[in-house]
Formats: structure tokens, sequence, C-alpha cells
């Protein structure tokens, strides 16, 4: 079901461009008539996410409460977009750009786990930071004759850098049942770098001319994109007293296995995972744990600049 509601989705913005791809041919004066076809734009704005998924994942694994535990549904595609495009018009009323997109996550709560003895509970919350790449087409349709255009795009959107980042922290007591360790917390985060994954966007929006080759805009986008999970590492893992300050660095002295994932389809009979190959285990190497999805889906409200030259 949620698969036909994306792909609805960018059945509707694929149409919407066409429809304004008909509607050029009655349009024959164009609002920016000018020699220049290179333009530059910078523009920035809000991202809203949408489509919520489970997000967490089991992040303090093996030593996981056999309490209530909880993946909460969130989203990682809140957050800041920054965009940089050098594009060409193709004539008055079409153009091609390739844009990089940098986006700064807002942080979501992507988990609850309820500890048992009456222990605090723990919370993790995830964000992201990516660079993107974003090649598009835009349509044209000239609203007031060289002042204002109306127009639409449609593109890919492909993430080149980046990563995930899950925070979280609660009682010591949880992954360690050690006495002396009464009043400690834990402290945690784990960077989540993904598989390629390739996404669509799509905007509508309005161009008003400040000069002839400066323009003033303002847009609506649409982003559908999807990264599943390939390895995960513990860029910080200590325990902390209750002002922050470092009791100790459990980088220094946890194996391998518990301070790196590698993200599989499915565990098997050959994994490094102590449940399906008890034997076989090794903690010197990375654990395997079963992959899943993150979703950075968002409907964004943009404005920017853009010069011709």
């Amino acid at each position: 079901m949620k698969n036909s509601i994306q792909k609805l989705k960018v059945c509707v913005l694929f149409l919407f461009c066409c429809l304004t791809y008909t509607q050029l041919s009655a349009q024959t004066l164009p609002s920016f008539d000018y020699k220049e076809r290179y333009y530059v734009s910078f523009s920035g704005g809000y991202a809203f996410g949408i489509s919520p998924g489970d997000q967490g994942g089991n992040f303090i694994g093996q030593a996981i409460p056999t309490s209530l535990t909880s993946n909460n549904r969130g989203t990682l595609g809140t957050g800041i977009p920054l965009n940089l495009r050098l594009g060409y018009y193709l004539t008055n009323n079409i153009s091609l750009d390739l844009g990089v997109q940098y986006f700064s996550g807002a942080s979501a709560q992507v988990q609850t786990v309820m500890l048992p003895n009456n222990l605090n509970m723990i919370q993790a919350e995830a964000f992201t930071e990516q660079l993107r790449i974003n090649p598009t087409i835009s349509f044209y349709v000239p609203i007031i004759t060289n002042t204002l255009d109306a127009y639409s795009r449609l593109g890919l959107m492909v993430p080149v850098a980046g990563a995930a980042f899950i925070d979280a922290r609660g009682s010591a007591l949880a992954i360690d049942p050690s006495p002396n360790l009464a009043g400690v917390d834990f402290e945690r985060t784990e960077r989540i770098s993904g598989n390629f994954g390739l996404g669509f966007s799509g905007a509508i929006g309005l161009e008003y001319a400040l000069k002839p080759r400066l323009g003033l805009f303002a847009e609506v986008e649409a982003m559908h994109l999807n990264i599943t999970r390939n390895q995960g590492e513990f860029t910080n893992f200590r325990f902390v007293d209750l002002d922050g300050n470092e009791v100790q660095d459990l980088r220094a002295v946890l194996p391998t296995s518990q301070l790196e994932t590698n993200y599989v389809e499915a565990l098997g009979a050959d994994s490094n995972n102590p449940l399906t190959n008890p034997e076989g285990f090794n903690p010197n190497n990375p654990m395997d744990m079963p992959t899943s999805t993150s979703f950075y889906h968002h409907l964004s409200t943009q404005i920017g600049i853009k010069f011709r030259f």
C-alpha cells in the first residue's frame, strides 16, 4: 500500500510537469526576454518530514532489557535544505540544471526503552547530515509578461556523502549491572552509512523579476528518498557522571563486535552473530545485524535568488 502511494505521488508530479509543458505552445512571449542562457541560483528553507516509519533499530544490541521496548514511528526528512543550482535555458520556457543540496536534519526521537528495576527510561534520537546531487528539468509559464513566471520542476535526488546519527543516553546499569556504576550514565553516538539510494523530487513555484538578470523565487518542493543501512560505528561510547564528565571511554575496552556493525539483509549460519552462528562468532570482527530502511521524504518551502549570465 505504501509503495502504491509513493508511486502515485511521483506520477502526479510527472503529470503536472507534462501539463505545464503543453501550455507552452499557447504562451509565445516569455516573461524574461534575454540573451543570457546560463543561470545560477541559491535557495534555502525548511523541510517537514512525511511518511514516518520505524527508525530506531536495536540501539543497545544484546543488552536490550526484557521489559517494554518500542521503535517510535518517526522520519529523518525534517530539517534545513540549502541549494545551489547551475542551469541552462534550452528555450525561454525550458531549462536544465544541476543542483547540489546540503541537508541538515533535525533530531527526531526514534526509540524508547523502559528499563527494569525502576531505572530511568532510555531514549534515542536520530538526525542526518547529507550532501545530495539534484539534476532537474524545469518548465516556465508566463503569468505577467516580463515580471512573473510560474514554473514546475522534476528531477532525481542522489545522496553522495553524509550519514545518519543515533544519539542515546541512559543508566549505565542497563548495559553493565556492576554496583559501582550506580548514578553513572552511558552515552553513545552511532554513525550509520547507507547503501546507494536514488530519490525523486518535484517542485512548483513563482519567479519574480527584480531586474533583467536577477530574479526572486519561492517554491514548494516534495522529495521521496529511502536509504537502506549498510554499516554502523560508535564514534562515541562512554560512561559519564551526572555532570557529564567522562568516567570511562568504552571504545578502548569493548571488542569490535560491540562497536561496529555490518547491516545485512538476513542473518544466517555464516553470519558473525552469536544468535545464528554461536560457534563461528568472532568478537573481534564487526557484528552482523539485520538492516532497516530510513525514510527521508519531505515537503519543503523555500525561497531563493537567481542570477542569469
